[in-house]
C-alpha cells in the first residue's frame, strides 16, 4: 500500500512540476510582452493590447491559485509558500498596471522579476521533492524485494528439510526391506 501511495505522490509531484513550468513560461511571455508594450508610445491600440495583457495576467493568477492549492493538498508547504508569494506579486503588479501610473514601470518590472524568481523557486523545490519521492519509492521497492527473497529462502529451506526427511525415510525403508529379504535367505 505504501509503495502505491509513494508512486501516486511522485506522479502528482511530476504533474505539479510540469504545471509550474508552464505557468512560468506563460508569465515570462507576458513579462516580455509587457516590456515591449511599455516601450511603445501611447495609442488606442496600445491600450487595447494592455487590456488584453491584463486579462491574460488575471487568468494566469487564477491558474496559479489553483496550482498553489494542489501543492497544499499534497502537503508541499515549501513550494506552496513560494507559489503564494509569486501569486501575491503578480496580483500586486496587476494592481499597479490597473492604476496606470507610468512612473511605476520600474516597480512593476521588479514585481514581475520577483514573481518569476518565486516561480523558479517552486520548480526547484518540486524537483527536490520529486527526487526524494523517487528515492523513497526505490527504497520501498528494495524492501519489497528483500521480503520476497526472505520468503523464497524460507520456502526453499522447508523444501530442503522435507527432501532430506523423505530421503532419510526412503533410505530406512530400503534398508529395512533389504534386511528383511536377507533374513529370509538365511
Amino acid at each position: 500500500q505504501s509503495g502505491e501511495d509513494t508512486e501516486q505522490f511522485l506522479k502528482q509531484t511530476e504533474e505539479a512540476l510540469r504545471e509550474f513550468q508552464e505557468l512560468r513560461r506563460d508569465q515570462q511571455n507576458l513579462a516580455d510582452r509587457l516590456q515591449e508594450l511599455s516601450a511603445e508610445p501611447d495609442s488606442p491600440e496600445k491600450a487595447e493590447q494592455m487590456k488584453a495583457l491584463m486579462e491574460q495576467q488575471e487568468e494566469l493568477v487564477d491558474r496559479m491559485g489553483k496550482a498553489e492549492r494542489k501543492l497544499e493538498r499534497l502537503r508541499l508547504h515549501g513550494p506552496a509558500d513560494a507559489a503564494n508569494r509569486a501569486r501575491k506579486r503578480m496580483s500586486q503588479m496587476m494592481k499597479q498596471l490597473a492604476d496606470d501610473q507610468p512612473d511605476d514601470a520600474d516597480e512593476i518590472q521588479r514585481e514581475m522579476d520577483e514573481a518569476l524568481d518565486d516561480m523558479e523557486q517552486v520548480e526547484r523545490e518540486l524537483v527536490l521533492e520529486r527526487r526524494i519521492a523517487r528515492e523513497r519509492l526505490a527504497f520501498e521497492q528494495l524492501e519489497k524485494i528483500e521480503d520476497e527473497l526472505k520468503g523464497l529462502r524460507a520456502r526453499q529451506e522447508t523444501v530442503i528439510a522435507e527432501t532430506l526427511r523423505l530421503d532419510s525415510a526412503n533410505h530406512l525403508t530400503r534398508w529395512g526391506l533389504l534386511s528383511a529379504r536377507s533374513s529370509d535367505w538365511c
